[in-house]
């Protein structure tokens, strides 16, 4: 099946810019509501905290628009998308049946953990490090991972067997993060899914009539109301401090006078001041980590919890954990990172300063500028795969830094390193599947 002529394709300022127009708004609206929301988290040094999170922000916009006006590659690969895509079917229905096989008496199951969410998250934490399906994925997550990605991307090019698939694989995926009561892994399948049809639609690959517009816009509503309603159940029931709308990073209730609380109807309160906590949050952690003194970088270990526990375990320099604000805001203030976030940038300043973080910043949006021309207008399948992991991770830089475990690395580096090696300035043909 032959893709359409996306190589050829003229993109408009608007999709060009559409992405980071997106990101700016969810990092500008979370500083908002952090800056302005219904906590008041006591910042020592407001100027310093806002002032980084302006120039962050900057940096990430400055670098996107360093690339954006530019073509899309093509692909000079010899692994082909529909290899691509056997390979990843067979290996992620391989990971789904030991998946579900291992998770037999570690997980309280879907309908149980719909009852008590509390005891399914709870289970969840005691289970960890006693199933082998971490360290498999550590090797086969690059290859697991595009599945659904490069099926909701050649949506119209793809059989019907490998759509029924992608629905099985993607409802098993939400049905396992339901039953332990994982709201992130959730949030993981929606961007992931998201970001990869958006990229199709935009980039010509997907042919929607009025009719099929208006089914895919009713079946985003009946997701969205899903998922607030598991959200809501997951904020009441999970930790008993969120059912009152408690802030246990700070130790604080909302402001009885804030407009959000005063508007906002009672039932709904667990669900909008958790959802506030947990946006916002991270960025106390970070307030915290900027006051701290320069006392070295970690060259490439430090942001990584994955990184740094396993390099001190074979090299015994276990100096480097001074160096990582994430163990010195545990030691120092007492502050659990791993139970409340300090945002992305803490663990990419512990590698390269708080000014090289910016650098780091400017440069994945500049990635992310050319692997969405890549995704939309190239014709280069790993673009997308890029484009999507950059869009998860810059979803997370209030919270946290996705690139925490083995799979996660593997995933993005090995990726990141195929598209780079496989692009071809200039497309001029289109790929196949």
């Amino acid at each position: 099946m032959h893709s359409p002529e996306s190589s050829t394709m003229t993109l408009s300022v608007r999709t060009r810019n559409l992405p980071i127009a997106v990101a700016l708004l969810w990092l500008w609206g979370s500083v908002a509501l952090f800056a302005f929301g219904p906590y008041d988290y006591l910042v020592r040094t407001p100027l310093v905290l806002y002032g980084y999170l302006t120039a962050a922000n900057l940096a990430l916009f400055l670098g996107y628009r360093s690339r954006v006006n530019g073509q899309g590659a093509a692909y000079q690969g010899k692994w082909q998308p529909r290899q691509m895509l056997r390979l990843s079917l067979v290996l992620a229905l391989f990971i789904m049946m030991f998946s579900v096989v291992s998770g037999q008496g570690r997980n309280l199951g879907f309908r149980a953990a719909l009852e008590d969410p509390a005891l399914a998250y709870a289970l969840y934490g005691e289970s960890q490090g006693t199933s082998f399906l971490p360290y498999i994925l550590i090797f086969l997550e690059p290859f697991v991972f595009p599945f659904l990605i490069l099926t909701a991307f050649y949506w119209q090019e793809t059989k019907l067997l490998i759509r029924l698939t992608f629905f099985l694989i993607l409802t098993v995926n939400i049905m396992g993060a339901v039953s332990i009561a994982l709201r992130g892994a959730i949030v993981f399948q929606v961007i992931t899914v998201g970001a990869a049809f958006l990229s199709a639609f935009l980039g010509g690959r997907w042919k929607l009539g009025v009719l099929s517009k208006l089914q895919i816009t009713v079946l985003i509503i009946a997701g969205v109301l899903l998922l607030l309603a598991f959200f809501s159940l997951i904020y009441s029931q999970r930790s008993p401090g969120t059912a009152t709308s408690f802030n246990p990073s700070i130790g604080q209730f909302p402001d009885p006078d804030h407009l959000i609380t005063q508007i906002t109807p009672e039932s709904q309160k667990p669900l909008v001041f958790g959802a506030i906590t947990y946006l916002t949050h991270g960025y106390y952690g970070l307030s915290l980590a900027l006051d701290k003194p320069f006392v070295g970088v970690g060259f490439g270990v430090t942001n990584s919890t994955f990184l740094l526990r396993n390099f001190v375990r074979f090299t015994g320099l276990d100096v480097l954990y001074d160096f990582s604000y994430a163990n010195r805001l545990w030691v120092e203030n007492g502050y659990p990172v791993g139970n409340y976030w300090i945002s992305i940038y803490p663990w990419i300043a512990s590698d390269v300063t708080w000014f090289g973080s910016l650098i780091i910043v400017f440069l994945i949006g500049r990635l992310f500028a050319q692997s969405w021309l890549d995704a939309v207008q190239g014709t280069n399948p790993a673009a997308v795969i890029v484009f999507v992991v950059l869009a998860h991770m810059i979803y997370a830089f209030p919270m946290n830094n996705p690139l925490q475990d083995g799979s996660a690395l593997t995933r993005f580096y090995f990726w990141l390193l195929f598209w780079w090696f496989t692009r071809m300035p200039q497309a001029q043909t289109a790929s196949t599947i």
